[in-house]
């Protein structure tokens, strides 16, 4: 573990021989991870779900709160791969393997209609106006199916560690 900010090749080398290393991104990126996790107290507990088609990927299942007929869940997305520049595409594997896997098969086990706050953080990097549109493009396709609403796009946050690590305390 170090508090410095290693160059990936630095990262990768360190790893190649046998040795998992905690750089500041990655500090900081598990610091989001278990303030989360923490973050829940009396309101329930949080689930953790691996996401298949990213090897580095899972995704946190957490209640929000309840309001009349419907219960909130938070749903953050983690994908721990410093060497990752997403694209749009990989985005929307992302958010439909976090559905397909947490999402929609706590739908079917609640007996209320569940708003969906969901949130993507990347140890490498990502265009945050590209993850939004493609979670646009995701929340379109999904508009009132199987007792889910998305939120409005306003509240899909993105966290990228990969540039400024710093920067998702923010």
């Amino acid at each position: 573990m170090t508090n410095e900010v290693l160059l990936l090749y630095k990262i990768d080398r360190i790893r190649k021989s046998g040795i998992y290393c905690w750089d500041m991104r990655r500090l900081l990126f598990y610091s989001a991870k278990a303030r989360i996790v923490g973050s829940v107290g009396d309101r329930g507990r949080v689930v953790e779900f691996p996401l298949e088609l990213f090897e580095e990927a899972s995704c946190l299942l957490r209640p929000g709160g309840r309001a009349g007929s419907n219960i909130t869940l938070n749903i953050d997305i983690f994908l721990d791969d410093h060497r990752c520049n997403l694209s749009a595409d990989d985005v929307s594997d992302l958010l439909r393997e976090a559905h397909r896997t947490a999402l929609a098969p706590a739908a079917r086990k609640l007996p209320y209609s569940i708003d969906a706050i969901l949130s993507l953080h990347v140890l490498g990097m990502v265009d945050p106006e590209l993850a939004r549109k493609s979670y646009d493009g995701f929340r379109n396709d999904h508009l009132a199916r199987g007792g889910i609403v998305f939120a409005e796009s306003s509240q899909f946050r993105v966290y990228q560690y990969g540039p400024a690590a710093w920067s998702s305390l923010l």
